[in-house]
């Protein structure tokens, strides 16, 4: 009130006072929380939740239609896998491992050992965070192992680096 009048009398901007409520007056909605990293971090979950819709129905359709197409099944099921491990609500640790697992498997019986090394990767990674090295160490042991000396490829610099720090830790 007396910056409303400060303003109209003088030109001043004073800060304002809140006008007085009656006590059976509900309060008034608050402001959304608008700090930078609010923010980012909403847009960071929302992201992730919509890449996991994506990838979901995706894998629905593929399931719906047949599977005459399935070489990419596997890399789906990793990035849905790793997708549900980003500290989203929907953080299933139990059902990241089912996706990498069932992954492996379809890598395997395609034989696609790129695929089937990568879901290893992510496999070992979750294991090793659940404190089950010698389970990790023992997934990407055996796909290095097949894989042989293939130090151009990222992925396998990626499983080798893996793997040593899971020996180092021992």
């Amino acid at each position: 009130m007396v910056g409303g009048i400060a303003r109209a009398t003088f030109g001043l901007d004073l800060p304002s006072e809140p006008e007085p409520r009656l006590p059976s007056e509900p309060e008034p909605p608050r402001r959304p929380d608008t700090r930078p990293w609010y923010k980012k971090l909403a847009e960071t979950i929302a992201a992730i939740l919509a890449a996991l819709l994506f990838v979901s129905a995706f894998l629905a359709a593929y399931a719906a239609v047949g599977r005459h197409e399935e070489w990419y099944v596997p890399e789906l099921l990793r990035l849905k896998g790793e997708l549900m491990l980003k500290g989203t609500p929907h953080r299933s640790v139990s059902s990241a491992e089912q996706c990498f697992s069932d992954a492996r498997q379809l890598a395997r019986q395609q034989g696609a050992l790129f695929w089937e090394l990568r879901n290893a990767v992510s496999l070992a990674r979750l294991w090793a965070a659940q404190d089950r090295k010698a389970e990790a160490r023992q997934i990407i042991a055996h796909v290095c192992k097949t894989l042989g000396d293939s130090p151009q490829i990222a992925d396998v610099r990626e499983a080798r680096a893996l793997l040593d720090g899971l020996d180092a830790k021992e």
